[in-house]
């Protein structure tokens, strides 16, 4: 499948969940804002969970190259992340968790 579109897809997917929230946002409102046939977005990704999953990949990798530049090896992506959790507030750390006990990140 096109890069294009499966990118397409997984931002206008971000939107969604941002705006309406993981659980109120369906595979057919995904499809829809998408301009694509349902059928099409299943043969792209399985499930919704898989759509979250790989948008979150990007925004991941988006935010490691914002902070480590596009070369950073293993060490420095792991150091970066632990200083980041380390600097969380406890707040930020019980809202993690309840959307990890909630599904919301299933």
């Amino acid at each position: 499948m096109d890069k294009d579109i499966r990118k397409h897809v997984l931002e206008i997917a971000d939107h969604l969940f941002e705006e309406n929230g993981y659980n109120k946002t369906s595979m057919e409102k995904i499809a829809q804002e998408s301009d694509i046939s349902r059928s099409t977005l299943f043969r792209m990704f399985k499930t919704k969970s898989e759509i979250l999953f790989l948008s979150n990949n990007d925004l991941l990798k988006d935010t490691l190259d914002e902070f480590l530049g596009k070369d950073y090896t293993l060490k420095e992506m792991v150091q970066k992340v632990i200083e980041v959790l380390d600097s969380a507030s406890y707040t930020d750390k019980v809202n993690y968790m309840n959307l990890i006990t909630s599904g919301a990140l299933i």
